[in-house]
């Protein structure tokens, strides 16, 4: 299953998929892999960090802070670079990065978490990390569509991307997409069930989630952003013209310029 989901997902070569019980569990196994990579001793003892050397996570706190317990569940600790009121700046985190870096398990990239012209980019992270030998893991898990997202961190060098399997791909719900380097997939592997004694145990994902979400990801990948697109307006239309002139309701169709609640910002929305 992997490597045909890294095969649908055009990721390049040294790279393989891995599925998840959804994007939160991807968080926590990653930042596991990255602490213990194949030490079956650091394995067997997660959540207990203690002799581990690299345990950090960098974050940046003026990006999406929503999932940090989902890290959290692994052991690691948290490393924060800005706040939600100033987001981290490049030199805020060539400086933490310099600094700190002998202790830094990965660090962990929040696409679309900031508001629009906010934040750092993604190439001025990866090129920070990569010059300071550090890992990076993208959180893309709403990012879909569009489609070339599946393949545009994996080909800027990201170490892990994430995806949701239960949104625009609309495989099952409790699944979610690992695309990663395939040596540090096998160091993720370990850390997940079936494996009894890791961290990741009680994260197990099933046969038909594994099964559901490659053909829903070969489905998708065969569809456009415009058959979406097409798709969604159709539905908004047809609700529309229900409700048009009901007392007491009003509606209003959206496409949002910048970062909604709900993401991405590509897909049209009905508001009632």
């Amino acid at each position: 299953a992997g490597v045909r989901i890294a095969e649908l997902c055009q990721a390049p070569e040294g790279y393989t998929g891995y599925v998840t019980a959804g994007v939160a569990a991807g968080l926590s196994l990653s930042a596991a892999a990255f602490m213990t990579e194949n030490n079956k001793a650091a394995i067997y003892k997660l959540p207990n960090t203690e002799g581990i050397s690299k345990r950090h996570v960098v974050l940046d706190g003026g990006s999406d802070t929503r999932w940090n317990q989902s890290i959290q569940t692994s052991g690691a600790d948290l490393v924060f670079v800005g706040s939600p009121r100033h987001p981290a700046t490049y030199n805020d985190l060539k400086s933490i990065l310099t600094r700190r870096s002998h202790g830094i398990a990965c660090m962990v990239y929040f696409a679309g978490g900031y508001h629009e012209g906010h934040g750092l980019s993604f190439d001025d992270v990866r090129a920070l990390t990569a010059s300071h030998g550090v890992r990076l893991v993208v959180d893309a898990s709403a990012q879909l569509p569009p489609r070339s997202n599946l393949y545009k961190w994996t080909n800027g060098g990201a170490d892990i991307v994430l995806f949701s399997g239960g949104k625009s791909i609309s495989g099952p719900q409790t699944s979610g997409i690992l695309l990663g380097k395939t040596d540090i997939v096998a160091c993720v592997a370990l850390n997940g069930s079936p494996h009894e004694q890791s961290v990741g145990r009680p994260m197990k994902t099933s046969k038909e989630s594994i099964c559901g979400l490659v053909r829903a990801l070969e489905i998708f990948i065969r569809e456009s952003d415009a058959d979406d697109n097409a798709r969604y307006e159709s539905v908004i239309s047809i609700v529309m013209n229900i409700i048009r002139g009901t007392p007491g309701i009003s509606a209003m169709h959206v496409v949002h310029p910048s970062p909604p609640t709900v993401q991405p910002n590509t897909i049209p929305k009905l508001y009632i």
